[in-house]
């Protein structure tokens, strides 16, 4: 889930959005360079920023037909 992300809200908000592989895990790491909008990103939590853009409501969607859609 996560390494598909930064594809999709990469840009929104002004936000630099990238996710690299650590150990066995993998890093989302968010930046801007405007403060109201880092400080909006540490508000907003990997909760907050995995659900920005407009592909989250068709991902669902997709879901609930039984589709994967990534």
């Amino acid at each position: 889930m996560v390494p598909a992300h930064p594809h999709e809200i990469d840009g929104v908000n002004g936000w630099s959005v990238k996710a690299e592989p650590v150990a066995a895990s993998v890093a989302l790491t968010v930046t801007a360079a405007d403060p109201r909008r880092a400080a909006r990103i540490r508000g907003l939590g990997f909760i907050g920023i995995m659900a920005q853009g407009g592909h989250h409501q068709m991902h669902h969607l997709a879901m609930a037909r039984g589709r994967f859609s990534h």
